[in-house]
């Protein structure tokens, strides 16, 4: 069976670049994205917890930290890749003890890292 991923960030760029690099991988299937942190938590309302979420922490409105308090409010089991230019996250205990947090990736994203932590899991 393949996992499914759900990708949360504001940047197309990144979006399509996290695409790419998921698209190839055999134990990849559904493959969505949305572009905020609001879109985030109403998608998680009204669907099935993908297998895998790529988190962008900074958005604007509710912002990835915001998402991932949902996720363990709701108590989701979704494994939770951050990945983000802000080099202090790793610093902040909140995200880095998050029970879903599998990881934190910086962007650009690097594929062998991206495989690792999936693989991982």
């Amino acid at each position: 069976m393949s996992d499914s991923v759900l990708i949360i960030d504001d940047d197309e760029i990144s979006v399509l670049i996290a695409k790419k690099m998921l698209e190839p991988l055999e134990s990849v299937g559904k493959i969505e994205s949305l572009t905020g942190g609001m879109q985030a938590v109403e998608y998680l309302k009204k669907k099935p917890a993908p297998d895998f979420i790529l988190l962008d922490l900074d958005m604007p409105e509710v912002d990835g930290t915001q998402v991932l308090e949902f996720i363990g409010d709701k108590e989701l089991t979704s494994k939770v890749v951050i990945y983000t230019t802000n080099v202090a996250v790793r610093h902040d205990e909140k995200v880095m003890q998050h029970k879903n947090v599998i990881g934190i990736l910086n962007k650009p994203m690097v594929k062998s890292e991206l495989l690792e932590l999936l693989q991982a899991s």
